[in-house]
């Protein structure tokens, strides 16, 4: 080898040699952590080991608002991709810039946009179903990398894209019955063989049957469910396909009957607040529906052109419910509004700082809701079910739903949360326990599998109590006349006999002949006999253990009464361990044993029971009748961890809900008045009004034998009451009616209103209004806390003091509204005291009170006035 060459080589070695130990050598720089982003585990996101509340708008199009976007508190970005090639390029570019400021992305891939072409698509047209697939694929794998991607999100109400093909329903027939001569049977109903069986043909043959309710309308509805949660099915799939670690959901929703077809397969979905035909939807509500008792991760979207005031109240409404993630339908609405910024901000750093996306709120009780039945007429037949089966008054069991209980709310949960995960049945395989539940309702449950109804039996055998109603466990509806399975049949000690309207029983021929021949604009209910209970009532026969408030002979309203007469029931024979607990009506004056009957029965189970109303009773009256009260209360408060005791405003609904430490109570239209709530783990009842709470009094109601305690101080926001933290203060009265308003407490002071006895207690704006307050003696203890005492410590206290002496009934508002409704001579009184703290660390007031105002601070503190 030439020495050339040799020298070469050793010249190489030296030089690398050198550049590796040489430190005066830049060695490359430790690549930086790229910015980790939330993960979806179960039905919550977390970010950093904490449950975090994903928060975004629609139509954020520009980078350079990223900054006023982030400003508001939101932290994830949504890009809708569409096929559009400008358009998509633009959603990346977004995408980087929100990823580069930390905040996470979701895309949404909206196939039949991009890929589907112009028309409604018919899930039967294999040509475009590929395409779609195909362009599902390319796009996610394109944008697999993309950085700061937590989700992939589906077309946008997808099944507003759908075109029903009669030629697609007859062929789901033929998978489903096999032959002409099964469809015949099914349907009751044989078909000349030229004749194919499409969904008019159905709706047409079930026309005449009671509340339009047979198999060929059920087929109809089986078969739309089943093609909307096959195609979101198939496009879970297809992205998973190339993309198995990120979550896919659902795309905005905005029917009801979509988000309980939701393919088990989705990890979230995204109800939208304003569903078709433009009625708003209650957020509470929408979270029940996707949430569906903690099977998908529910991201609730809100109204953003909404009153700056009224986004705050539907925020905190969703939220108490228990949410993954809230958006705002319009992005351009608050960019445009500094008022709906502002309030956007708020909600969001409060509902951060509360780590309100771990709130979870277990119900008292489930509804078990199928998407058949067209539900109520409030946001019509296109928001619960595919098909006109069902009432046109607005349904007693879904007002409670969407308006949530005295007894914390209602769970949703559908026919598919009664089935084992897998091959095994054991209890803790099941998706959904219903071990916590008091009461289970499964209304218009038209398809209960055997094990579905074993499973229901299993849970009233353990102590639950099952309410099913009209056309329960229909698997076996063929034919002319609907039927029950043998199964729930037996579960419910009921015999099927016949279904018919009411009215065919209650009235006379010659009425019934009348009410056929009604004149143009006559209304035929104004031919019924007044009086109560009236033709069609339910009236209760016999006492039921569960619901202590029924008595013998109670009956619904008149209203209700009339609706019921022109419902459809299935009038039953009950078995020899069944109990008739309320008629609709008899036939003949025979006892129900004799002749069937329609009405509330109830079996024993095991250590539990079995209900069952033959008439839809929830289309029938509502939660302002007496009879629907009574019967509920019993039913919903039996495992409720929580109870909104007493109302003091009529009419105003007031629910409450539990999670997470913290009471969340709301009034469905802010009002005066007082709510009492019992908590019986927090020992006893608190009473509270829009702003505070007021008293806790034993529940013996033996006077003076337990002291009063401000047990929770909460915040206001248009009605919305929650009650957060533990107050270190007790009230001991010679009064029990005696209360105190906690109005300020803080490390820097406290302010409490005192109240003696009064003739009745209402709201003034944000304060108590005390009628002829009654001078009481009571005596306060501060125990430590947020506001600093320590023993020997010195406080400086004010008592501004109001005594009244009524000689008539005026409006006066005193102190700001302090009392109102008492007029006559007054006197005002405001006291100075130094007080020193026990050796125990606490602070005692003690005084005569009729209407005082009490601030505490330290002693080094000055009073601002």
């Amino acid at each position: 080898m030439p020495l050339s060459t040799w020298l070469q080589r050793w010249l190489c070695v030296a030089l690398w040699l050198l550049a590796v130990a040489s430190p005066s050598v830049a060695q490359p720089a430790t690549p930086r952590a790229e910015p980790t982003f939330p993960r979806l585990e179960g039905a919550r996101f977390h970010w950093h080991d904490q449950p975090v509340l994903l928060s975004y708008a629609f139509g954020l199009r520009d980078p350079a608002q990223l900054e006023a976007y982030a400003r508001l508190g939101l932290n994830t970005v949504y890009v809708d991709l569409t096929g559009d090639p400008a358009a998509d390029a633009a959603a990346r570019d977004l995408a980087d810039a929100a990823s580069r400021r930390g905040l996470a992305v979701i895309v949404g891939l909206n196939a039949i946009t991009a890929a589907a072409g112009p028309g409604a698509l018919s899930t039967a047209d294999r040509a475009r179903l590929a395409a779609m697939d195909g362009w599902l694929t390319a796009t996610v794998t394109a944008w697999a990398d993309q950085p700061g991607v937590v989700a992939w999100a589906l077309q946008h109400d997808a099944e507003e894209n759908l075109a029903w093909a009669p030629a697609h329903f007859t062929a789901w027939l033929d998978q489903q019955y096999g032959s002409q001569l099964n469809l015949h049977a099914a349907w009751g109903r044989e078909l000349p063989d030229e004749t194919l069986p499409t969904p008019d043909l159905a709706l047409a043959i079930d026309d005449a049957r009671p509340g339009r309710c047979g198999r060929p309308t059920l087929d109809v509805a089986r078969w739309r469910a089943t093609s909307i949660a096959w195609l979101l099915r198939g496009w879970e799939r297809t992205i998973h396909a190339v993309d198995p670690s990120r979550p896919v959901i659902g795309g905005r929703m905005s029917r009801g009957r979509t988000l309980l077809v939701a393919p088990e397969e989705l990890a979230g979905l995204q109800p939208s607040m304003v569903p078709m035909g433009g009625a708003v939807v209650d957020p509470y509500e929408l979270a029940s529906l996707a949430s569906q008792a903690g099977r998908f991760a529910p991201l609730v979207c809100l109204d953003a052109t909404a009153p700056a005031d009224g986004i705050r109240r539907l925020a905190l409404r969703a939220a108490a419910r228990g949410v993954a993630g809230l958006s705002f339908a319009d992005w351009p609405a608050l960019a445009d509004d500094p008022l709906r910024q502002r309030a956007v901000a708020e909600v969001l750093a409060e509902l951060a700082t509360q780590q309100a996306a771990g709130f979870e709120q277990r119900g008292c009780s489930a509804i078990v809701l199928s998407p058949w039945a067209q539900g109520p007429a409030l946001y019509g037949a296109g928001w619960y079910g595919y098909s006109s089966i069902g009432g046109e008054e607005p349904a007693g069991l879904l007002a409670l739903l969407r308006g949530g209980t005295r007894f914390g709310p209602l769970d949703v949960i559908t026919p598919r949360d009664l089935m084992a995960r897998g091959a095994d049945a054991a209890a803790s395989t099941y998706r959904v326990d219903l071990s916590g539940y008091g009461c289970v309702f499964v209304p218009a449950g038209y398809f209960l599998s055997e094990d579905q109804v074993a499973r229901l039996a299993q849970y009233a055998e353990a102590g639950g109590t099952v309410l099913a109603d009209f056309g329960v466990a229909s698997e076996g509806f063929r034919g002319v006349e609907p039927s029950m399975s043998r199964s729930m049949a037996g579960l419910l000690g009921v015999a099927p006999r016949r279904t018919c309207s009411v009215f065919e029983v209650a009235l006379s021929p010659a009425l019934r002949a009348r009410l056929r021949k009604v004149a143009p604009g006559e209304d035929p209910l104004a031919l019924l006999p007044t009086g109560l209970p009236g033709p069609g009532a339910l009236v209760v026969d016999d006492v039921l253990d569960l619901c202590p408030r029924l008595r013998i002979y109670d009956s619904v309203g008149r209203r209700a009464a009339r609706a019921q007469l022109l419902a459809p029931a299935t009038f039953v024979l009950p078995a020899p361990d069944t109990r008739v607990v309320a008629m609709q009506c008899q036939i003949g004056g025979r006892v129900p044993t004799e002749a069937p009957s329609a009405g509330l029965f109830a079996r024993p189970v095991g250590h539990g029971n079995a209900l069952f109303a033959s008439g839809p009773l929830w289309n029938g009256f509502g939660p302002d009748d007496p009879l629907f009260e009574a019967l509920h209360e019993g039913l919903l408060s039996r495992r409720s961890s929580i109870e909104t005791v007493l109302d003091v405003a009529p009419g105003q609904a007031t629910w409450a809900a539990r999670g997470e430490g913290r009471v969340w109570l709301d009034r469905t239209a802010p009002s005066p008045g007082l709510v009492a709530v019992d908590l019986p783990d927090m020992d006893g009842l608190v009473y509270t009004n829009g702003l505070n709470i007021i008293r806790r009094a034993r529940r013996d109601g033996k006077p003076g034998a337990e002291p009063l305690i401000n047990r929770l101080v909460t915040g206001l926001a248009a009605g919305e009451m929650r009650c957060e933290s533990a107050l270190p203060m007790t009230l001991w009265p010679l009064d029990t009616a005696a209360g105190a308003q906690v109005t300020a407490y803080g490390p820097n002071g406290i302010e409490v209103w005192l109240f003696g006895a009064g003739a009745g207690v209402a709201t003034d704006g944000p304060m108590l209004a005390v009628a002829d307050p009654r001078e009481v003696e009571l005596m306060l203890t501060v125990h430590g806390g947020a506001y600093p005492i320590e023993p020997g410590s010195l406080h400086r206290i004010e008592l501004q003091q109001e005594f009244v002496t009524p000689r008539q009934q005026a409006p006066g508002q005193p102190f700001g509204g302090a009392s109102r409704g008492v007029a006559g001579s007054r006197s005002h009184n405001t006291q100075y005291r130094t007080l020193n703290a026990d050796p125990d660390g606490r602070l005692v007031i003690r005084g005569m009170v009729q209407v005082t105002r009490l601030r505490i601070k330290p002693a080094s503190a000055r009073w601002e006035d």
